[in-house]
């Protein structure tokens, strides 16, 4: 209990501090949740703001409580500390934090990198170059996303930076050379095609993103990994990459990768295969994703989902019914939990909207939201809030490889940045419609 003035506003600083923790580890479970839809964070992150200025409005006692919390703090904190110390443009207080903290914890290393990337100003570039200048490897990931997206110059910088980097690194770098809008030198262009061999699919993956956005005709160097790289021949392929992929589902091979690429070629015909998998207990909901994504039938239905429960969070009363399995209940009757709105996974009921609509859709059409390919769609796609976040990244990586659309956009933005910039695709696709007739890749 604060005894003076000062340890009362301390107090409350601290409060503060643990509250915006909490509001940055819920956004990252909701990000991974394809039950939230992505616009239901702006809550989060206006609520983030607000602890935000009130650290900010109590100026250096808030700063240093703040400052002072940084060797004990988990991931949360720091990601809330470091968004203060970037409003401050305090580069010092980064360098002295490097020695307090475990640079190991993956946890950290992206609470803080979120921190700097959705914060830096143009006044702390020189310290994220040198970072990259020293060859300070540790701190590849944490300053790596922030410089791809302030540096005219990252492109280079990160790729170069690829030979010294230790090999857990190097997908964030891959990722974020990708996200870069800029030509890379030839010596570096030439050095990525030697990730192209890697046994990590991730990293061929990437590898591969950046060098189809550029033109490289690389899909010929990984066909043999088609099954692998799924996605990839979903995104860049033709035809008869869709064919293959196809081939392997009809086969009964397919997981849940491929039955989500298959969505993505938007051929109408994979929907008779497509609907034999919703009897697929493991696979069912991709498939449902999958053919939602070619039709855009939008079958949803609600289903209570009901909450984890521990036995020791439970009363007396409770605990004879939950070791006969039974949950307890609400006053409606219900386990306690909540309302969840998905794609049903009912065969009888897809079959029976396909015989209804089928006449909608040419056989061998391109079909993306049960409409003709196009670079709407994929935007459609980027604007839908019942939308997964992975699928939204994916729609995004399709406008760069189909269309060349060279503004940047992250689905992990705050959420009135995502909104700024999906105006300027929008913006960017009607000036270009001309160009990119629908219905073709």
């Amino acid at each position: 209990m604060a005894t003076n003035q000062l340890e009362f506003r301390e107090e409350l600083y601290i409060e503060h501090l643990e509250e915006a923790s909490f509001l940055y580890e819920k956004r990252l479970n909701w990000l991974e949740d394809d039950e939230v839809g992505w616009q239901e964070l702006e809550e989060i992150d206006l609520a983030i703001d607000a602890h935000l200025d009130a650290l900010i409005v109590g100026d250096q006692l808030a700063l240093q409580t703040c400052l002072k919390q940084i060797p004990n703090a988990d991931f949360g904190v720091l990601h809330t500390i470091v968004r203060i110390i970037c409003r401050y443009r305090l580069v010092h207080q980064l360098t002295n934090m490097w020695g307090k903290i475990d640079l190991e914890d993956e946890d950290k290393i992206k609470a803080i990198a979120d921190a700097l990337k959705w914060e830096v100003s143009k006044e702390m570039l020189p310290y994220l170059i040198s970072v990259f200048e020293n060859q300070q490897t540790e701190l590849y990931p944490v300053v790596t996303p922030a410089l791809a997206r302030c540096d005219e110059l990252a492109q280079q910088r990160l790729a170069a930076s690829l030979i010294n980097a230790q090999t857990k690194d190097k997908l964030t770098l891959l990722e974020n050379i990708y996200s870069c809008k800029h030509n890379l030198t030839n010596e570096n262009y030439y050095h990525l095609h030697h990730y192209l061999q890697d046994s990590d699919k991730r990293i061929v993956h990437q590898t591969a993103l950046i060098l189809i956005a550029f033109n490289d005709n690389t899909l010929n160097e990984c066909r043999s990994r088609i099954r692998q790289l799924p996605y990839l021949f979903a995104l860049a392929g033709n035809e008869q990459d869709s064919q293959m992929l196809l081939n392997v589902a009809q086969n009964g091979e397919a997981d849940a990768d491929i039955l989500i690429a298959l969505g993505l070629t938007g051929i109408f015909t994979t929907v008779f295969t497509l609907i034999k998998y919703l009897e697929h207990p493991e696979l069912s909901d991709k498939a449902a994703l999958a053919l939602n994504l070619i039709t855009g039938a939008n079958l949803y239905v609600t289903e209570h989902k009901a909450d984890d429960v521990k036995e020791d969070e439970l009363f007396e009363s409770e605990l004879d019914a939950f070791k006969n399995n039974e949950l307890p209940k609400n006053i409606n009757g219900l386990p306690f939990g909540v309302a969840v709105k998905k794609l049903s996974t009912n065969v009888e009921e897809w079959e029976s909207w396909l015989k209804a609509n089928q006449n909608k859709f040419f056989p061998e059409g391109c079909y993306r939201n049960g409409h003709f390919f196009s670079a709407s769609e994929l935007l459609n796609n980027l604007i839908n809030n019942q939308m997964p976040t992975k699928l939204r990244q994916l729609a995004y990586n399709e406008l760069i490889l189909r269309y060349q659309l060279t503004i940047p956009f992250y689905v992990d933005d705050p959420i009135y940045q995502q909104q700024i910039t999906i105006n300027k695709i929008y913006q960017w696709i009607e000036k270009n419609k001309a160009q990119n007739p629908d219905g073709f890749w």
